[in-house]
């Protein structure tokens, strides 16, 4: 039956939007899924039986996670004085969940692997971490994201993009699609990470973290792994090595594109309309989430 369903979406996407929306649903739903049942057979012959996955929707400062946690055990492994750069975080730790050929795990760190899809079964092998931040300040914050493309809105049926470029559009045409992620993934989680949280108390929230992987926690080494994986020691780290882009692919972004932003929290506020902001939490309170703070 699951299978019909896919033959039936491929189709759909076909007749409604063409070749190009054909070959990013086979690359998304077909290939990946394949992929990932194969990374998670691999792990299972590599003898690795409780690797790490983090899952959160774009823009809830998923790369902030993987640099903490990846400066952490560079300082504990190899001594390191300053961050990890883009290039090197991802060759470190490359492991997109989906991603195929399966890549080697650096010896001393961590089988950790990151994805921004909710919760599905192949999930279950892994360790779950599930991150998120205010939905509209992570709408806003992907809204951006894809403003800067050098085609703005390029994901989505061009009938919609001109829409899109509304930020009010934008937030409340993705809110559902937050809810679904919060709703599917973070009662499955072993952990779960708030931004806004982390942002007033990162040390307990990591500290929190690395309790419940069972990472013993070097005090000494997580305060300097926090300091050196802030906003604004990245923000230099990228632009003193040429990597604004970050770990996006280039070829599609704008020129000046720069892939840390500000990290603001509640920057809704002044961007929103207030009937935007008070649909959303309308939205939330009928799908049962509650954020903190609240909207």
């Amino acid at each position: 039956m699951h299978e019909v369903f896919k033959v039936l979406t491929v189709l759909y996407s076909t007749v409604k939007f063409g070749y190009k929306r054909l070959k990013r649903v086979y690359n998304h739903d077909i290939l990946r899924g394949y992929y990932e049942h194969r990374t998670v057979k691999q792990l299972r012959q590599l003898g690795i039986a409780h690797p790490i996955l983090l899952s959160g929707h774009q823009k809830s400062g998923n790369t902030w996670v993987r640099f903490v946690v990846t400066n952490h055990f560079n300082i504990l492994v190899n001594g390191a004085e300053d961050t990890l750069t883009y290039a090197q975080l991802n060759q470190i730790s490359p492991h997109f969940f989906g991603g195929w050929p399966l890549q080697p795990f650096a010896p001393g760190f961590p089988a950790f692997f990151y994805t921004h899809d909710p919760y599905k079964v192949s999930f279950n092998h892994f360790r779950i971490i599930y991150l998120y931040r205010n939905p509209l300040d992570t709408l806003i914050s992907y809204y951006h994201w894809h403003k800067s493309r050098r085609v703005p809105f390029s994901y989505f049926p061009p009938w919609q993009r001109e829409k899109m470029q509304g930020v009010d559009y934008f937030v409340l045409d993705r809110l559902n699609r937050w809810i679904h992620h919060y709703r599917k993934t973070a009662a499955r989680s072993m952990v779960t990470l708030c931004y806004e949280r982390m942002k007033q108390d990162a040390f307990q929230e990591f500290s929190r973290l690395f309790a419940a992987l069972d990472i013993e926690v070097n005090e000494d080494i997580l305060h300097k792994s926090i300091a050196f994986s802030s906003i604004r020691n990245i923000q230099q780290m990228g632009r003193e090595t040429g990597q604004l882009a970050g770990i996006a692919r280039t070829g599609k972004l704008a020129n000046g594109f720069e892939f840390t932003r500000d990290g603001r929290t509640g920057q809704y506020q002044s961007v929103l309309q207030p009937e935007t902001i008070t649909t959303a939490a309308v939205r939330l309170q009928q799908a049962g989430i509650e954020i903190d703070p609240p909207l």
